[in-house]
């Protein structure tokens, strides 16, 4: 073995011995519907606004206040007001008084609060369901969560998964920024992956640990987060999830967030760069905030490239190392849809 081939063989044996130790040191991976948000049904020819006004919304949620501070241009631009109401179980955002007829006519955003079990969620939607029959199922948030012992472990697994993962579709994978005066020792805010429009990587810690607008302090990270959002399209198209009724009879868990989440590198050519490396450096294409590191930005870059464009696809392979992570979420997946099937039938 010459030195070349002797120091290749000595990197890889040290990344696969720290992705070995990262993967030890996860305590627990659980699937969860982290937000739903639902849509009015759209009558043809039938004047809505009448029907969902601010005394209609009062009837039916008698804690529904009003939101002095919605700004439409930040979050909901298609509406003027936005009511919210604190269920014993969730939280809830109704956005109504449209401003465009071809708009639903109300958007309401459930989201389940931390400690709320599947069970008791999934009874109030039935409820949220019984009380306003026939709303559109406009996206869900599909979250995986992966627990670690240490802060530092979580920190590790995110920059090891952010080096690995690839999402099919996805034109581009962007880090956030950070505000480097915010960036040492003592202080250390999340770092949010995103990958096009629907999917994120990011540590988190608790939601009663967040910090308004900056994401969790290093020292309260205690899991990574996986996270999608599949639009009304894509459930209505792939996954014939209409209305809430379809959701509440199969969320199809595992059958939308299965194939998203991949490990991926290059091999089998010298145009591509090294996944087992002692230096990560390889990996040097930038997001557009320059940050480096992340394969599916080495993905998107070659299949640009003049010299690779054509025939990029066929060396890229599996990661064998992450197959213990992905039978873990894949297993997580699966608990979550029986969970839910056995909830639908009882």
């Amino acid at each position: 073995m010459n030195p070349h081939e002797r120091h290749k063989a000595m990197a890889e044996c040290m990344q696969r011995s720290l992705t070995r130790d990262a993967f030890d040191k996860i305590v627990a991976v659980e699937a969860k519907i982290h937000r739903i948000k639902l849509s009015g049904e759209k009558i043809k020819g039938q004047k809505m606004q009448g029907l969902y006004d601010y005394d209609s919304f009062k009837k039916i949620f008698p804690k529904a206040g009003f939101n002095s501070e919605f700004v439409p241009d930040d979050r909901m631009p298609n509406y003027n007001v936005q009511l919210t109401v604190d269920m014993d179980m969730y939280k809830l955002n109704i956005f109504t008084y449209r401003n465009k007829g071809c708009c639903p006519p109300f958007c309401l955003d459930v989201t389940p609060k931390e400690c709320v079990s599947l069970s008791d969620f999934y009874n109030s939607l039935i409820k949220l369901n019984n009380l306003i029959p026939n709303m559109c199922v406009s996206s869900v948030e599909n979250t995986i969560d992966i627990y670690c012992d240490t802060p530092a472990d979580v920190e590790w697994l995110f920059w090891l998964l952010r080096r690995a993962v690839f999402i099919p579709y996805a034109k581009d994978a962007t880090q956030n920024s950070i505000d480097t005066a915010e960036w040492n020792d003592k202080l250390r805010l999340s770092m949010f992956q995103h990958y096009g429009g629907d999917t994120k990587i990011y540590p988190r810690g608790n939601d009663c640990d967040k910090k308004k607008g900056k994401g969790w302090p290093l020292d309260t990270f205690n899991r990574v987060r996986l996270e999608y959002t599949p639009d009304r399209r894509m459930l209505l198209n792939k996954f014939n999830i209409d209305k809430l009724s379809d959701f509440l009879r199969d969320c199809k868990f595992q059958d939308i967030n299965g194939m998203n989440y991949n490990f991926r590198r290059f091999e089998g050519s010298g145009n591509y760069p090294e996944y087992y490396e002692d230096d990560w450096s390889n990996y040097s294409a930038e997001d557009k905030n320059g940050n480096t590191g992340a394969f599916q930005n080495e993905y998107i870059l070659r299949s640009v490239m003049p010299e690779t464009k054509n025939n990029y696809r066929k060396y890229v392979v599996d990661i064998e190392d992450f197959e213990p992570l992905k039978e873990k979420l894949i297993n997580a997946m699966k608990i979550l849809d029986l969970e839910w099937g056995v909830l639908s039938i009882i």
